[in-house]
């Protein structure tokens, strides 16, 4: 077992074969990516972090690595009550991404390059923070994410739960506004072509959403517009987000017809066997 297993936070949902899928709320990653070493100014992340919440303890000394206590944010243990906990760490010079992390990136055209031409990577996680509420987790991380970015100005950030890499501009603009984008940073989008489909078919799905011990979405088309679809899932995965884990299997859903509904089944991920996702069936 790893240190950060002990708090994978687990959602246990019945499908109608009372089978039961499970989803673990898993630990939230972000490398910060750079040309040149980054200089971690201890002063000026705890400014920036402040912005966002008032009370913050810097628990450590260490140049290379900061853990940050939030004693508003309790967790309840079996033994103890701690705050929550945000870590940052200056990793090995060598950048190793997942080749997942290139595949994706409709969002930025530079994505690749950028990332690729980057020599330092900073890890940004919340260490020991999974058991809180995942709205309260979801702002913590990404506030202390904007916080760190701000102050050590990276060229590229990886998201790990999103298989993503973002521009660090579009990650401020999202957040820094009246209408702050939870998902941007956490969760991506994906398109696949179904190889020997007749009917030239794709997968879309979202990924990002079983992080914080939520569904993430499915569908499988071939007469819709993809714009229309990512849209469709994005709209959807702010539902689930705003109103919890609430679409049950066997439930119906608005479709992009007039009059149409698509039938929703809770299902495991068919693209990697063991996100849970909410199936969408267009016919």
């Amino acid at each position: 077992m790893g240190l950060f297993d002990i708090f994978k936070k687990k959602t246990e949902i019945e499908n109608p074969n009372d089978k039961k899928l499970e989803i673990y709320a898993d630990k939230i990653n972000f490398k910060l990516l750079f040309k040149e070493k980054p200089i971690l100014n201890s002063s000026e992340i705890l400014k920036e972090v402040k912005k966002y919440y008032n009370v913050v303890d810097n628990l450590t000394d260490d140049e290379n690595v900061k853990i940050y206590a939030f004693p508003d944010l309790k967790i309840e243990l079996a033994d103890a009550v701690i705050p929550a906990q945000c870590l940052m760490t200056l990793l090995d010079k060598n950048i190793e991404l997942p080749e997942n992390a290139f595949q994706q990136n409709w969002h930025w055209n530079e994505a690749n390059e950028t990332a690729k031409n980057c020599n330092y990577q900073l890890l940004v996680t919340d260490f020991m923070s999974i058991p809180l509420a995942y709205k309260d987790r979801t702002e913590l991380i990404m506030s202390f994410l904007l916080a760190v970015t701000k102050s050590t100005n990276p060229d590229a950030i990886y998201s790990e739960s999103g298989q993503k890499i973002i521009k660090p501009a579009d990650l401020i603009k999202n957040w820094d506004c009246d209408e702050k984008q939870f998902l941007y940073g956490l969760s991506n989008v994906r398109l696949y072509n179904i190889g020997d489909s007749e009917k030239k078919e794709v997968l879309m799905d979202t990924v990002g959403l079983n992080y914080i011990g939520l569904p993430d979405f499915q569908i499988v088309f071939s007469n819709y517009d993809v714009n229309q679809i990512a849209n469709f899932l994005t709209t959807y995965s702010y539902y689930i987000y705003e109103n919890g884990d609430v679409i049950k299997s066997g439930n119906t859903i608005d479709g992009l017809k007039p009059n149409s509904m698509w039938k929703i089944d809770r299902q495991l991920s068919a693209i990697d066997g063991q996100s849970v996702v909410l199936n969408v069936r267009t016919e």
